[in-house]
């Protein structure tokens, strides 16, 4: 299985379909002053259920404003008799191709008197509508922690300092699966970020319409820096991480304790590319071939 399916944070326009014809405007000359940059948040509203045999659920609530791609940390103890402790690290990323939201869910669940049980989990969202996913059961299925949960996403808007050389830049990224004349756009969105400042989202295993499982425990980092312009280019630097989840972790597959997960996963391969471009100039940067799988590689358009 390749690993690498995109779930896209700090996405500040939803660009509709990948077929879609691109309108990508540059925006205007920068003067001195400030601008507003639009940054996605999505709010994150449910309950984690904990059910006993056929006694009422005990219930804890859930409502967080998340930033896509930054894991939220919460920490819970449900039930009075034998309680069970949650550790959960929420992740949200809007999907730009669908307008539906992904969430990553990392959970470390501990029994009373038992030892931790780890899982990983990857739902998607219609904005709007719950979804219920279970996080864990005991081994005879009569206890059992599911959250139910509903996002929505939305434009937050932000002053940012402008100067001449730290003007905006609206960068589109394009996930490309196949090679030549079998190329295919798999995802797109737009970012936007100042001259100077990096850009980051996080990805997990491959985009929609590749043909491939959600790998839950892949996690690929992508850091774009639009480092500084000169004589009219735009000096634009893309490095993507891939890690993975340790299997020998987890009791039901790979993954990493709540408040941990940076620092536990694996580094799986690491590439970097950079290239000077003028407004509208692109850079493309491939990933290596999975078994199996078809090449992706990551274009970004730069204007300014």
């Amino acid at each position: 299985m390749s690993p690498f399916r995109p779930l896209v944070f700090l996405a500040a326009l939803s660009l509709g379909p990948a077929g879609a014809p691109l309108a990508a405007p540059p925006p205007s000359p920068a003067a001195p002053g400030w601008t507003v940059v639009r940054k996605t948040r999505v709010r994150l509203r449910g309950r984690l259920l904990l059910r006993d045999g056929s006694a009422p659920p005990a219930t804890a609530s859930l409502d967080r404003a998340l930033e896509p791609g930054r894991p939220s940390a919460l920490a819970v103890s449900l039930g009075e008799r034998d309680p069970v402790r949650v550790g959960l690290l929420a992740t949200a990323e809007p999907l730009a191709s669908n307008g539906r939201i992904r969430l990553r869910l990392e959970a470390d669940v501990q029994p009373a008197g038992a030892s931790p049980v780890r899982a990983a989990r990857v739902i998607e969202l219609d904005p709007g509508r719950a979804g219920l996913v279970e996080l864990w059961a005991d081994p005879p299925g009569r206890r059992r922690l599911v959250a139910v949960l509903s996002a929505t996403a939305e434009q937050v808007p932000r002053l940012e300092r402008v100067t001449p050389a730290t003007r905006p830049v609206d960068l589109l990224v394009e996930v490309l699966g196949g090679s030549g004349s079998r190329q295919k756009v798999l995802d797109r969105l737009r970012l936007s970020a100042l001259v100077g400042s990096p850009a980051r989202y996080g990805l997990a295993s491959l985009p929609p319409g590749a043909g491939r499982d959600i790998d839950p425990d892949i996690r690929v980092e992508l850091e774009l820096v639009p480092a500084a312009l000169r004589d009219g280019l735009l000096d634009l630097r893309v490095r993507v991480t891939v890690r993975r989840n340790p299997r020998q972790e987890r009791d039901d597959g790979p993954g990493p304790a709540a408040g941990g997960a940076d620092r536990a996963r694996v580094l799986v391969s690491e590439a970097s590319t950079s290239g000077r471009v003028a407004p509208g100039g692109s850079v493309e940067l491939p990933l290596p071939r999975g078994a199996g799988g078809e090449r992706v590689t990551f274009r970004v358009t730069a204007f300014f």
